[in-house]
């Protein structure tokens, strides 16, 4: 019997002796060194034959003694081991051509942009941006959520103000960031790309789900460049848990050392990939089938790159943000003053621990406002875009009379 080694990885081999020789054909047989193993019932032996890789070794069992094997084994190897050979080779062969094919079938298969790719110092993140007027709108997504799903409410703004959706790094079109993908570094990301995009401040930010979370650590680090907030079915910060590319782990009372700990287990063992969707669902089917094709390629290409929380760093930077803004609203009423603030609260599957917290976050200015969806679940943006429309409408309206107010006070 014959059986290959690769690049010495544990293989499952019948326990006999092991002699191997270089694939060329020519050099003496050296005594493969058999480290044990079990894996889940089964026996494995680590191949190592002398100081050669064990990928350019040839190796067989042998029953018996090595030394009185050696003949037989040089015999057979005229036969059938220069058939296996070439076995192996076209095997090879085939299977590099299998991988270009992928690759080439993957990149076939992405979607255009719907809009731009702006470099913001050595990478690329994608923005779409329509209309014209002031103060532009940004939106910001959730945590596993893409521009594609501002779609809707973006071609209606577009009528009124200029509105500019755009994806974190990593997400669809955007290159990957840096490694730990913290508040400080995704905000940065956001502030330089509204900068080399010329969009000029001040902005309506837009955020949905962890997005509300966002938009308010963009206003707390640069409050003179919000005009106003809209926040749709946005994410409490007493309900939100560290979120790493969209999974949720731990929660707020864990210290810096404990958060280590936990996560340790996700570095050592991480779990199986995610399953790849082939559609989209309710209420993804209501955007076109061009956006449905492009949303149901952004979420594959998300969920083949996303692992369990890696870094107690994103997580502690999280962390961090979290105790911020709830100091904020807790310090008392009005932490945001008198800044234009709706909250769009779904009507669907919700809860009154959950209703009372997002009633919460409208006390965080003076003339914060509550609009419920009714109709909604989660994605307000998709079931009700007309809701999330309007609330930018006024938002926008009453921007313009707080700046008027604020010219009078001069």
């Amino acid at each position: 019997m014959l059986a290959f080694a690769i690049d010495e990885r544990e293989i499952p081999l019948p326990d006999h002796r092991r002699r191997c020789r270089p694939l060329s054909g020519k050099g003496r047989y050296e005594d493969c060194k058999r480290q044990r193993g079990a894996h889940r019932g089964e026996h494995w032996l680590l191949l190592r034959c002398g100081r050669r890789p064990a990928s350019n070794l040839l190796c067989t069992s042998e029953p018996g003694d090595s030394a009185a094997s050696a003949g037989n084994l040089q015999s057979r190897e005229n036969g059938g081991a220069r058939l296996f050979r070439v076995a192996t080779f076209a095997a090879m062969n085939m299977f590099a051509l299998l991988l270009v094919l992928a690759a080439l079938q993957a990149q076939d298969s992405t979607p255009p942009p719907l809009g731009r790719l702006v470099d913001i110092g050595g990478r690329r993140l994608h923005i779409r941006c329509t209309g014209s007027g002031s103060p532009a709108v940004i939106t910001e997504s959730g945590s596993s959520s893409f521009s594609i799903e501002w779609a809707l409410v973006q071609d209606k703004v577009a009528g009124f103000t200029r509105i500019c959706s755009y994806d974190r790094a990593g997400f669809a079109w955007s290159d990957r960031g840096p490694a730990e993908n913290t508040v400080e570094e995704t905000m940065d990301d956001l502030h330089q790309l509204l900068r080399a995009a010329a969009l000029k401040p001040p902005y309506v930010l837009v955020g949905h789900s962890i997005g509300g979370m966002y938009v308010q650590a963009y206003q707390r680090r640069y409050p003179e460049e919000v005009a106003g907030l809209v926040l749709v079915d946005a994410t409490p910060e007493e309900d939100a848990e560290y979120l790493y590319n969209g999974k949720s782990t731990v929660g707020l009372t864990l210290s810096y050392d404990q958060l280590a700990s936990v996560y340790a287990p996700y570095i050592k063992n991480p779990p199986p990939p995610l399953e790849l969707p082939t559609a989209v669902d309710t209420p993804y089917n209501k955007l076109s089938p061009e956006l449905q094709r492009a949303e149901v390629w952004a979420e594959r290409l998300w969920r083949s790159r996303v692992d369990m929380p890696h870094s107690w760093i994103t997580a502690e930077s999280w962390k961090q943000e979290f105790i911020a803004l709830r100091r904020r609203r807790l310090a008392g009423p009005h932490g945001l003053g008198d800044l234009p603030l709706i909250v769009l609260r779904r009507g669907r599957r919700t809860t009154d621990v959950l209703n009372q917290r997002e009633a919460d976050l409208v006390t965080l200015s003076s003339i914060g406002e509550l609009v419920v969806a009714t109709e909604s679940d989660h994605e307000i943006q998709l079931y009700q875009p007309d809701l999330v429309v309007q609330a930018i409408r006024d938002v926008i309206g009453e921007s313009h009379a707080h700046h008027g107010r604020s010219r009078n006070h001069l």
